[in-house]
């Protein structure tokens, strides 16, 4: 049985100044699709993101969430079915831990709405998650890089969206934490039917978790299908302009760099 499509790219062109990042991209996103998006520094992967999430135009063709365009979408009702960790997340102001993650339930309450006992449940799920509840009342601006980062990622759980689209959600992370990411989130879209598009350059975490990828090689051109056809050493190489070597067993695949 064909599972829905919750986000759909259709002939996209991507330009920054003269230049072309993306020409004419097709990108079905399904449910139960774990998507990583890779390329070198100012490829793309960024530019992309922002589009599909509506957080900039196209220069040519359309994005579709749930078969209507997302031009279509109003900023709450999208942000119930989608939502978008941006690289660089930063807090210019005080505020406690719990609190920040409270902001990821915003788009789900009314104008004057306070939060109830499910947005609470979000939130201490959300916490949970990214190992960050015994720092619920600790002001955020007095974290480290990566417990602000686990902060902001915990916001984008706690808004329990249909599709996640995540710009280097591992910055800051150590290994255990990224890794507790990347198995949570392999997990929602597997067992709870959600998709998920990750902005990466951790390529075997890629090729540990994801179903599909898509290279960026930032001259207009891409490559995308599934992980185990995309994922290659020669590929990879080509895309990242430096060797890869590729080591695998009967159940594990991973890419070791040619000094």
């Amino acid at each position: 049985m064909s599972k829905a499509t919750i986000l759909d790219a259709r002939t996209l062109v991507l330009r920054a100044g003269a230049r072309t990042l993306i020409c004419d991209l097709q990108l079905d996103v399904r449910e139960g699709e774990f998507w990583c998006v890779l390329g070198p520094n100012g490829s793309g992967k960024s530019t992309l993101l922002h589009t599909l999430a509506g957080l900039r135009l196209a220069d040519e063709g359309e994005v579709w969430l749930d078969d209507r365009p997302l031009r279509h979408w109003t900023a709450r009702s999208a942000a119930r079915r989608r939502a978008i960790l941006l690289q660089g997340h930063s807090y210019a102001f005080s505020a406690s831990v719990v609190d920040s993650v409270m902001v990821g339930r915003h788009p789900h309450l009314g104008r004057f709405g306070w939060p109830g006992e499910e947005d609470s449940a979000c939130v201490d799920a959300a916490l949970q998650c990214m190992d960050i509840a015994h720092l619920a009342a600790r002001d955020v601006t007095g974290l480290s890089g990566g417990e602000r980062q686990r902060v902001a990622v915990a916001a984008v759980l706690a808004q329990d969206p249909k599709l996640f689209l995540l710009d280097e959600p591992t910055t800051h992370l150590d290994l255990v934490h990224q890794v507790a990411l990347f198995r949570h989130l392999s997990a929602a879209a597997k067992g709870e039917g959600r998709a998920v598009v990750i902005a990466t350059h951790e390529y075997n975490l890629a090729a540990r978790f994801a179903t599909h990828a898509l290279l960026l090689y930032g001259d207009g051109r891409t490559y995308a299908g599934t992980a185990s056809e995309v994922l290659r050493a020669q590929r990879l190489s080509d895309v990242f302009g430096f060797a890869l070597e590729e080591c695998s067993d009967a159940s594990r695949r991973a890419f070791l760099p040619q000094w």
